[in-house]
């Protein structure tokens, strides 16, 4: 029951203090580094403790993914100022440590990264990603810098990026941060509390927008429990924001 106890205090803990720092990082960057140096620390503290070891881990693992991208972003911005590879460079890196790190501390199995039923997975993925991306476009969200291409291009550039994203986000919210969540709260609580997470990284964006983002996370969480496998989450995480970027990149909306 004392574990409970302190399961649930860290999980407010990190609805209270990331949400803020991600809305204050600009104005307020010690705010974030503060927040950041917490939870990067807070795994030390819980080491013979594996459920409460596992639960602050995924919030140091949020913050090694973010700051993996800012300075990947830094490191190549100068060099691309069509904005060309630095997306990828930066989403590219950030998963490819984050998986590193995961796959160090939580078994595939306990991700549902499995190839079985990856055919369903698609499948599903598919019929829920594509419709939610016109809710996505309709909903305002729109902070996302595309280089000049033509509409083969741009095709190209934004399903190679939202394929990194998708396997990027999926793998950090709806396996790192979701499963360990999910054991010591229940499934019901732990979606929504990664849903809210998901909601917060989301800002700057419209209310509709960061709506949209609460609204997804929950069901991302319902395909993964639903199939058993978070490839199913992935693709549809993939096929949205192919589907949102396209119909900003053709409707207009600004990036």
């Amino acid at each position: 029951m004392e574990v409970d106890k302190t399961a649930r205090l860290i999980l407010i803990l990190s609805l209270l203090s990331i949400p803020l720092a991600v809305v204050l990082s600009g104005d307020y960057p010690i705010i974030l580094l503060l927040v950041s140096v917490t939870w990067l620390v807070s795994p030390a503290f819980f080491v013979n403790d594996k459920p409460l070891f596992q639960l602050c881990l995924a919030q140091s693992l949020f913050f090694v993914t973010l700051y993996v991208r800012v300075l990947a972003s830094a490191s190549v911005s100068n060099f691309d100022p069509n904005n060309l590879v630095t997306l990828h460079f930066e989403q590219g890196l950030a998963l490819i440590v984050l998986f590193l790190l995961a796959k160090r501390f939580y078994s595939t199995s306990m991700l549902r990264l499995s190839l079985q039923g990856v055919s369903r997975a698609l499948v599903v993925g598919l019929m829920v990603g594509l419709p939610f991306g016109v809710v996505d476009y309709l909903s305002g969200e729109g902070i996302v810098t595309m280089p000049g291409l033509g509409l083969a291009w741009s095709f190209i550039w934004i399903v190679t990026i939202s394929i990194l994203v998708g396997l990027l986000e999926e793998i950090l919210f709806r396996g790192v941060i979701y499963l360990p969540a999910r054991n010591v709260v229940g499934a019901r609580w732990g979606s929504l509390y990664q849903a809210l997470l998901f909601s917060a990284v989301h800002y700057p964006n419209p209310l509709s927008a960061l709506a949209a983002a609460l609204l997804f996370g929950v069901v991302m969480v319902f395909l993964l429990q639903r199939t058993g496998n978070l490839f199913a989450p992935i693709v549809a995480h993939t096929s949205n924001n192919v589907v949102w970027m396209m119909l900003g990149r053709i409707g207009g909306l600004p990036f």
